[in-house]
C-alpha cells in the first residue's frame, strides 16, 4: 500500500490567487490603520512630555519630572512602533514565509526594555529625594500649575487608552493593544502624581516627602506596565505555543471534520499578529491527493471562521 501525503500551507491552501491580493491590501490597510493611530498618540505624548517636564523644573516637582521622564518614553515607544508597524504587517514572501509579524513582537520587547530602564532612573531619583528629607533638607514646594498640568495629562491618557485599546482590538495589533494598557498604566502613574503635587503644595513643608514618595511609586507602576509587555514578547520570541483553550478549541474543529481519523501533531505559535498553526491529519491511507486536499481545505476553512483571517496554516494528511 503506497503512503500518500499531502500538504497544504498558507500560500497555496486559497483557490486563486484573487485571496492573496486582497489579505496583502487588507495588510496595507491595516498598517496604514495603526500607523494614523500611533501618530495621534506620538503628538499627544509629544506636548504631554514638553508640558511636564517644563512644568516639573520650574515648579520645583520631581514626581511631574519624572511623569515627564515617563512620557518621554512613551514618546519613543510611538516612534519604535510607527518603524515597526509597517514591516510587521507585511504578508509572507520568500525570505519570511511566515511574514514579518516578529517584527511588531520586537518593538515591544524594545518598549519593555525601555521601561525597565526608565523605572530604575525614576526609582533612584525618588529614593534621593526621601533620603534628604529625613536629612533634614527641605524639600522645594511644587507650584499650583503643576496640579493642573497632571490633570490635564490624566484626562489625556485616559483618552489615549480608549482610543488606543478600541482600534486595537479592531484592526487585530497586538502591540497597538499592549501600548493601551500602556497609557492606561501612564493615567494611573499620573494619579499618584496628582496626589504627591497636591498635599505638596497645599499642605505644608512636611508632606513636601510626598512628591519623591510618588515618584518611587510612579517606578513600580513603570516596572509592573514593563513586566505586563516583555513577558509575551519574551514568549514569542521564543516560539510559545497559543494558549491551551486556543490549543484545545483547534483539536476540537479539526477533529469534527469528515475524513478526520487523528491529529498525528498539532503545533502553533503567534508570529505578529498571525496565528501560525502546523497540524499532520492521520486520514484513510486510500484516500486520494485531492480527497486529501479537500480535507485540509475544510480544516483551514474551520480555522478561519474560528480564528480570522489573520492565520498561517500548514496542513499535511498522512495515512493512519
Amino acid at each position: 500500500m503506497s503512503h500518500k501525503i499531502f500538504c497544504l500551507n498558507h500560500s497555496h491552501g486559497r483557490e486563486h490567487a484573487g485571496a492573496d491580493m486582497l489579505e496583502a491590501l487588507t495588510s496595507s490597510q491595516s498598517a496604514r490603520k495603526v500607523r494614523h493611530i500611533v501618530m495621534i498618540g506620538c503628538a499627544v505624548n509629544a506636548f504631554l512630555m514638553a508640558i511636564k517636564l517644563i512644568t516639573g523644573y520650574f515648579g520645583h516637582s520631581d514626581a511631574l519630572m519624572a511623569d515627564g521622564i515617563h512620557s518621554l518614553n512613551d514618546f519613543a515607544a510611538d516612534l519604535i512602533m510607527l518603524v515597526f508597524v509597517g514591516i510587521s504587517f507585511r504578508g509572507p514572501d520568500r525570505r519570511y514565509a511566515y511574514g514579518y509579524g516578529k517584527f511588531e513582537t520586537f518593538s515591544s520587547f524594545l518598549i519593555s526594555s525601555f521601561l525597565i530602564i526608565v523605572a530604575v532612573m525614576i526609582g533612584f531619583e525618588g529614593i534621593e529625594g526621601v533620603v534628604e528629607f529625613a536629612n533634614g533638607k527641605m524639600l522645594p514646594r511644587p507650584d499650583i500649575w503643576t496640579v493642573v498640568v497632571v490633570a490635564f495629562s490624566i484626562i489625556c491618557k485616559e483618552g489615549l487608552y480608549r482610543y488606543y485599546s478600541y482600534s486595537g482590538r479592531k484592526v487585530g495589533s497586538q502591540a497597538l493593544v499592549a501600548n493601551a494598557w500602556h497609557h492606561r498604566m501612564d493615567a494611573m502613574a499620573s494619579v499618584a502624581t496628582l496626589i504627591g503635587v497636591t498635599f505638596s503644595h497645599f499642605f505644608g513643608e512636611n508632606f513636601r516627602v510626598l512628591d519623591p514618595c510618588v515618584t518611587i511609586v510612579i517606578a513600580v507602576l513603570i516596572v509592573i506596565a514593563a513586566v505586563r509587555l516583555l513577558v509575551p514578547a519574551f514568549g514569542e520570541l521564543m516560539e510559545h505555543s497559543l494558549p491551551a483553550k486556543t490549543n484545545a478549541r483547534t483539536r476540537e474543529l479539526v477533529e469534527g471534520i469528515p475524513g478526520v481519523r487523528k491529529i498525528v501533531h498539532l503545533r502553533t505559535r503567534k508570529n505578529g499578529h498571525y496565528r501560525i498553526f502546523d497540524i499532520a491529519l492521520g486520514v484513510d491511507p486510500t484516500l486520494t491527493i485531492g480527497q486529501g486536499a479537500v480535507i485540509a481545505s475544510e480544516v483551514t476553512a474551520a480555522l478561519e471562521k474560528e480564528f480570522g483571517p489573520n492565520i498561517l496554516p500548514s496542513i499535511s494528511t498522512l495515512p493512519a
